[in-house]
Formats: structure tokens, C-alpha cells, sequence
């Protein structure tokens, strides 16, 4: 049975309170199958929100090979500065992360999401 969602409020505020520098080390602290979002931000801007089924693996391809064109440009110009944050969802659905990915999308207004503007 899978548990209930935080509600989109609460995981925006940990999204928001929970940021740390984006450094190689940053996703040694989540599990391997871990799911849930995460965001990235510079300073107070959120600049991208996004779900994963395998948080690790997917925060480390942001790292290692970023295909959004525009947040790349952040990471190339801001390295140093950039931070990362991630609520573990466990427990639940792909379909439900998604809609919770959009929820906080919605919310947090990244520049860098694609989505956002919908």
C-alpha cells in the first residue's frame, strides 16, 4: 500500500529549506532506489524541478551531462553557487510524481522547466 503524499506546500517549503551546494558528493546521502523530486536553485531562484523513480542516478546525469539547454548554461555559468535539494516520495506511483513534480512546478515557477509556463 502506498503512503500519502506530503502535501505540494510542505514538499515545496523542504525543496526550498533543504538545499545544499550541488558538489560531487551531493547525492551520496539517497538511496539507490530511492524516488521522489528534487531542485535546483541559485541563490533564492528556483531554477529547475524534476521527479525520478532513481533519484541518485538522475541527479548525477544532471551532473555528469545536462540536456536542458538553458539550465546547462546555469550549471556552466554559476557552478560553484548552484545548490540541490530532494524530498524522497517512497512508496510512490510514477503517475503520482508526476503530478506532484507539476504541482510544485507550478509553485516554485523554475526558470529553467519547460512546463512552468503552462
Amino acid at each position: 500500500m502506498a503512503s500519502d503524499p506530503p502535501s505540494y506546500e510542505r514538499l515545496a517549503h523542504c525543496l526550498r529549506h533543504r538545499r545544499r551546494p550541488f558538489t560531487r558528493g551531493f547525492d551520496f546521502g539517497i538511496g539507490s532506489s530511492e524516488r521522489g523530486v528534487y531542485a535546483f536553485w541559485l541563490r533564492s531562484s528556483c531554477l529547475y524541478v524534476g521527479m525520478s523513480t532513481h533519484l541518485r542516478q538522475r541527479i548525477y546525469q544532471h551532473r555528469m551531462q545536462e540536456h536542458n539547454e538553458l539550465l546547462s548554461r546555469y550549471f556552466k555559468a554559476f557552478w560553484s553557487d548552484i545548490e540541490a535539494s530532494f524530498v524522497p516520495l517512497s512508496g510512490q506511483s510514477e503517475a503520482a510524481l508526476r503530478s506532484t513534480e507539476q504541482a510544485v512546478i507550478r509553485m516554485l515557477r523554475p526558470r529553467t522547466n519547460r512546463q512552468h509556463a503552462k
